[in-house]
């Protein structure tokens, strides 16, 4: 029988929510090491959450100089086609410099929490 989630001193689920945080940070590290970086490069201070995506997909015509920036070999076209959907921009990532969808995702999940209010023009006041 599977244990309750809500049950959380049952030692297999704390097991399970261990196992899961080992393979992100493995997977994290990897992507890491694929754009050459080490252990050593990684910062212990606490990172924000990141911006919500619905608003980085609402302001897609703003947001895609700052992913063009980040990813050179994306094309006008292929911002186009992504046209703010996350699942499409990973796999334009993964497909363009030939990485495996984990470091695309990680590359994104990265650059998402780089994002910041001043990405976005600010609303025009009346006067």
């Amino acid at each position: 029988m599977r244990p309750s989630v809500r049950d959380r001193t049952d030692e297999p689920v704390a097991g399970a929510h261990r196992a899961t945080c080992s393979e992100q940070a493995y997977r994290l590290l990897a992507a890491l090491h694929t754009l050459g970086k080490h252990h050593a490069c990684i910062s212990a201070k606490k990172v924000g959450p990141a911006m919500n995506w619905d608003r980085i997909k609402g302001n897609w015509h703003q947001v895609s100089g700052k992913v063009q920036a980040q990813w050179g070999k994306l094309t006008d076209s292929d911002l186009q086609v992504v046209a703010g959907h996350r699942d499409q921009l990973a796999g334009k990532i993964q497909e363009r410099y030939g990485i495996a969808k984990d470091a695309a995702e990680a590359q994104l999940d990265e650059w998402q929490r780089k994002a910041t209010d001043a990405w976005f023009d600010k609303p025009k006041t009346p006067r």
